[in-house]
């Protein structure tokens, strides 16, 4: 009752000037880009703030944004960039180098494991004259011009930490108005937007954890839009004359991931095991349909490079329990599973992996919590096993492989070490020719699979339902709405 009485509150008080509704698992934790760490932080950020260049949907081609051009040297060391002249911040002062380097000093002193993680080979960035800067690396990076489109790369305000405390102040289309933490989150128009003011005045991203509630915002108009997480889902909605879908390629990629650095799963054979006890082909026809398709490497199949020759562990339970009784397990062992609130696919599916375990004495105890609480527990060590969904931070095999099994990878909750994996993927990033890097990446996929370092459950294409009055609805590759393009008519 208290999400109806909220909902039917603000529709009333902003009557007047009509908003378009996004409802969401969950609130952004924070609005600041150099420390954004999900997919409900981002998107709002990037309805906010811009980079220097952006990854075209679909494509994947790298195109000019708050810079009009670039330049590249021989050796691949130096980046030059040309900024566009006259773009203005939400705060009136004129983007410049100044905030560019600014922007990027700032990042690397405010989340240095993940700036190194993406701009590994960074060195400096310097500024040419007010409007050119000037990157060097200490070795060539395959991807550098690819994470200068990420949220963390985006140019904020020098003002915005002038009172000590950070103010999202972007050059994008949508200023912030208001934010009720766990509840809402209120952009208003940029009206001296430099590629034209948005269409909508008002933008609002609404928190609510339940899927029914969720649901029925949308079916009684009290939401625009919102990201389906389940058949049972589209299902529900898909005949409704009132609701659209817009659909995009199987970009997700849901897996489980152990801890590998204690008992049971620092053994491989017990990794194994588990891989044998999941009946992925049936259970994503059974639970998804067409709308995802089973994983087998952690790199989703439409991103150049990955390995789509991997043969998949068969579901086999006799094997599964030959395995463990190799690894001293004959009876199987207790085990705790954490996964994400909110997402009904992956609850569904791990529910039967769960029922499927009991059959080789696995004893699965599920956790669905927020993601804010899953951060403390993967940083504690104390985790046996986990489930989460990934989305490629750019189209490259790197991103996964870094993030998730690189030993220094910013998501590497598995806390996996593999000197050989770790020194194919470095060599992978510092080879420019591309043929050479493809097959390193795809020497490094099978690498990973036959240690089954972790598990990839399902490729999911992202499902945006929304009311047939919106129209110009746009989603990024990373699965994030972008909304300046949209307008609601009757």
């Amino acid at each position: 009752m208290k999400i109806l009485f909220f909902f039917l509150s603000f529709s009333l008080a902003f009557s007047s000037s009509p908003t378009l509704k996004c409802a969401r698992i969950q609130d952004a934790s924070t609005l600041d880009p150099a420390v954004e760490r999900t997919l409900y932080s981002a998107e709002v950020i990037s309805n906010m703030f811009e980079g220097l260049v952006e990854v075209e949907t679909p494509g994947f081609k790298v195109k000019p944004l708050l810079a009009e051009k670039w330049e590249k040297s021989a050796d691949g060391k130096t980046w030059r960039f040309y900024l566009r002249r006259g773009i203005k911040f939400h705060d009136g002062n004129e983007l410049d180098a100044d905030a560019v380097v600014y922007s990027f000093r700032r990042f690397m002193r405010k989340n240095p494991i993940r700036f190194r993680s993406f701009f590994r080979y960074f060195e400096e960035i310097r500024k040419i004259d007010d409007y050119t800067v000037e990157f060097r690396l200490s070795k060539p990076d395959s991807v550098f011009l690819l994470y200068l489109s990420m949220p963390g790369a985006f140019i904020v305000s020098p003002k915005a930490e002038e009172m000590g405390k950070f103010k999202p102040i972007g050059t994008g289309p949508f200023i912030l108005g208001k934010w009720e933490r766990r509840k809402f989150i209120l952009l208003r128009a940029n009206q001296n937007y430099w590629q034209g003011k948005p269409k909508i005045g008002k933008l609002m991203f609404i928190a609510i954890p339940n899927t029914e509630w969720r649901l029925l915002q949308l079916k009684n108009g009290n939401a625009h839009i919102l990201r389906l997480f389940s058949l049972r889902e589209y299902n529900e909605l898909k005949h409704n004359p009132f609701i659209k879908m817009l659909h995009t390629p199987n970009i997700i990629m849901s897996y489980i991931g152990f801890n590998t650095s204690r008992p049971p799963f620092n053994d491989r054979r017990v990794r194994e095991a588990f891989a044998h006890i999941i009946s992925k082909e049936r259970l994503v026809h059974l639970l998804f349909s067409d709308h995802a398709i089973p994983a087998i490497s952690i790199v989703p199949p439409i991103i150049p490079g990955s390995n789509n020759e991997l043969k998949d562990y068969e579901y086999d339970v006799k094997k599964a329990s030959k395995l463990l009784a190799e690894a001293g397990y004959p009876d199987g062992f207790s085990c705790t599973l954490y996964s994400v609130q909110g997402r009904r696919d992956l609850k569904e599916f791990l529910l039967k992996v769960k029922k499927n375990a009991e059959a080789v004495g696995i004893k699965i105890n599920l956790k669905f919590l927020p993601f804010a609480e899953l951060f403390k527990i993967f940083a504690s060590g104390e985790h046996d096993l986990f489930a989460l969904g990934w989305t490629t931070d750019i189209p490259d095999p790197s991103s996964s492989l870094e993030s998730l099994l690189f030993s220094k990878g910013k998501n590497n909750y598995s806390l996996y070490h593999n000197p050989k994996l770790d020194r194919l993927i470095v060599e992978a990033r510092t080879t420019l020719d591309e043929k050479k890097r493809i097959a390193l990446y795809m020497k490094a996929q099978q690498m990973a699979h036959d240690d089954v370092a972790v598990i990839p459950l399902f490729y999911s294409s992202i499902i945006v339902a929304y009311n047939k009055s919106v129209h110009g609805v746009g989603v990024n590759f990373r699965g994030q709405l972008i909304l300046k393009d949209v307008s609601v008519k009757p």
